[in-house]
């Protein structure tokens, strides 16, 4: 299947198969490298799938003249905690 029309869950159930292969010990070099280069390969489509979701899920109010972007809300950071 070609990696670029690969939907993020196709993705990633490529790349849990890939990485169960690679955990098999009984697998030869040249086709450990083989299915390294592949995992890779449908990380970065899926982290490329991700990173635009990002963008999309952020949201963008409209103040006045000027647009103010306002993250996603749910997520919570954490405040560090200068006493330790």
């Amino acid at each position: 299947m070609d990696t670029n029309k690969m939907s993020y869950e196709e993705g990633m159930k490529l790349l849990t198969e890939l990485l169960e292969d690679l955990e098999k010990e009984d697998l030869k070099l040249d086709e450990t490298i083989k299915k390294f280069k592949e995992a890779m390969k449908v990380y970065d489509h899926c982290n490329e799938i991700l990173t635009k979701a990002d963008g999309e899920v952020r949201m963008i109010l409209e103040k006045g003249d000027s647009l103010e972007e306002v993250e996603f809300p749910g997520l919570i950071t954490e405040e560090k905690d200068d006493e330790f």
